[in-house]
């Protein structure tokens, strides 16, 4: 059995006018790693509808899927952790963000197996009631006097600096203890960590690059793209681990 993996969508603007000229949009690299690892991708648009979330809509899709791979894109309202926006800030399309975080919360409450990708790991954090810090330049000198220049959202696919992995971790059982070499960007990171997550990987500066929840669920965000890696055995052990996380929870379902 082939557990179904829901991998919410981006909004990006459109050639036409049509539909307020938006588009759905989502790298093929997730497809492609949620399928080597076994999984059907599924992918999942935002749930809004006149007025807000579609609470209902949300509901059924997760009733339809196994697992969910929470990907990125530009940054979280955060309104969403009690902050106002710092200039560099780059919100989110408005419905998507709205849908993201009503999205992420559902699967939480349901116990559903998560791994959250660069912003999608932001996502989890914040849904969890952490904060993130805004824009990593600006802690130059400060906490993390040593920030890769990658921190400043570079756009490459290469390997750009390595992460240190905590050994006894869920995220250490799945990619191995000690270096690993990631294609990290992002102005934004996790700052206070959410209720039930623990940083299981961070940058040599000290900047948090992994978490997951303290519980026993699989709830894994990485700051990497493992997405773009998945030929490498570290990298697509994460999408793996979801995909056997899924099969594990729905074999236990009376339903399947």
């Amino acid at each position: 059995m082939r557990p179904r993996i829901g991998v919410n969508c981006n909004v990006k603007p459109g050639l036409r006018r049509q539909n307020d000229g938006r588009l759905l949009a989502l790298s093929p690299d997730f497809v492609a790693a949620i399928s080597v690892a076994g999984g059907v991708p599924v992918l999942l648009p935002p749930f809004t509808r006149a007025g807000g979330v579609d609470g209902s809509a949300i509901d059924a899709a997760l009733d339809a899927i196994d697992g969910l791979v929470l990907s990125g894109g530009d940054d979280i309202d955060p309104a969403a952790y009690g902050q106002p926006p710092h200039p560099r800030t780059v919100l989110l399309d408005p419905e998507r963000d709205r849908s993201d975080l009503a999205l992420a919360a559902a699967a939480l409450r349901r116990g559903l197996p998560v791994l959250g990708v660069c912003g999608g790991m932001q996502l989890l954090n914040v849904v969890l009631g952490g904060t993130l810090h805004q824009h990593l330049a600006d802690l130059r000198g400060g906490a993390y006097p040593r920030l890769h220049p990658i921190h400043d959202a570079q756009e490459t696919d290469e390997t750009s600096h390595a992460v240190e992995v905590e050994g006894r971790s869920r995220v250490g059982a799945l990619l191995g203890a000690g270096r690993l070499d990631t294609n990290s960007r992002h102005h934004q990171a996790v700052d206070a960590l959410g209720r039930g997550v623990a940083a299981t990987a961070r940058a040599e500066d000290g900047v948090i690059e992994a978490i997951e929840s303290d519980d026993g669920e699989f709830v894994v965000g990485v700051q990497w793209h493992p997405e773009e890696h998945v030929g490498d055995a570290r990298h697509g052990a994460l999408f793996a681990g979801l995909v056997r996380a899924a099969r594990n929870r729905t074999e236990r379902r009376p339903d399947r």
